[in-house]
């Protein structure tokens, strides 16, 4: 297996109720033997700016703006920071997932943040989310998730609360006709 869902969206149908993944879109990253990984991109964390978690961590950053809130990844590693991001992709641990996609969870980018100076798209995120070898594969079968391509746009510019409307129009779904049981022909 080489990586088949890296640069994929994952997208929960509807009757996913778990409060982790309702109505969740996740950015694939890796998927091999060994299992998968991607972040949830449209979860803010109630109240917590990406400054205050700037500042947990030793990072002052400058006050003449307005930091969007953090996002919640994941129910894995939920003190673990990630940043899902656009261009550049130079920093120190930078995963590429597309040509137009990557994550990073180095300090590097986090201080070019701080500064202005990071990506111009992109998501922090605390936790990640992850599944055992074979996982993700039954609850695709079981009809738990939709794929579809990854859209940087998508992804790191739209208001989170419009992330699993849009994706699912991408594909040319309305949300209205799914339904909340699945089966198999």
């Amino acid at each position: 297996m080489d990586n088949p869902f890296a640069g994929q969206s994952l997208v929960a149908m509807p009757r996913l109720d778990d409060p982790w993944f309702s109505r969740a879109v996740v950015c694939m990253a890796i998927h091999d033997t060994g299992g998968s990984f991607g972040i949830v991109v449209n979860n803010p964390v109630a109240d917590v700016t990406e400054a205050d978690v700037m500042r947990s961590i030793g990072i002052f950053p400058k006050e003449d703006r307005v930091f969007p809130p953090v996002f919640c990844g994941g129910p894995v590693r939920e003190d673990g920071l990630f940043i899902l991001h656009g261009p550049p992709f130079d920093w120190k641990s930078c995963l590429s997932i597309t040509s137009s996609i990557a994550l990073s969870f180095s300090r590097d980018i986090v201080e070019a943040i701080a500064e202005g100076k990071g990506p111009q798209q992109y998501r922090m995120m605390l936790g990640c989310s992850g599944w055992s070898p074979g996982q993700l594969e039954n609850e695709i079968c079981e009809n738990v998730w939709l794929i579809h391509p990854v859209s940087a746009d998508t992804l790191l510019s739209l208001p989170a609360e419009r992330c699993w409307d849009r994706v699912l129009a991408e594909m040319g779904i309305r949300p209205e006709f799914l339904s909340a049981d699945g089966g198999n022909a």
